[in-house]
């Protein structure tokens, strides 16, 4: 699992990349998945991709937008509710 804060204190929101079948004697895995979580820790999206590759350039592209955005432009972008 990998995780980055962002650099820019103005969006406080986080990336984890992760192999969802590591440590599950299934070899190299059965799945990557990029989380999206609350500055609270909190999960709010998901996204599954078909390998490290895939999933390690979307978590790219989305730290990078954490990083340009406000967190209000970010959770337009990524549909993330208000709310959360």
């Amino acid at each position: 699992m990998t995780s980055a804060p962002n650099l820019d204190a103005g969006n406080r929101y986080t990336v984890v990349v992760r192999d969802e079948g590591a440590g599950h004697g299934l070899g190299q895995g059965t799945g990557w998945i990029v989380t999206i979580l609350h500055p609270d820790g909190r999960v709010v999206s998901e996204r599954a991709c078909r390998d490290e590759t895939e999933a390690n350039t979307f978590a790219s592209t989305v730290r990078q937008h954490a990083g340009w955005l406000s967190e209000g432009r970010f959770r337009e972008i990524y549909r993330i509710p208000d709310w959360t």
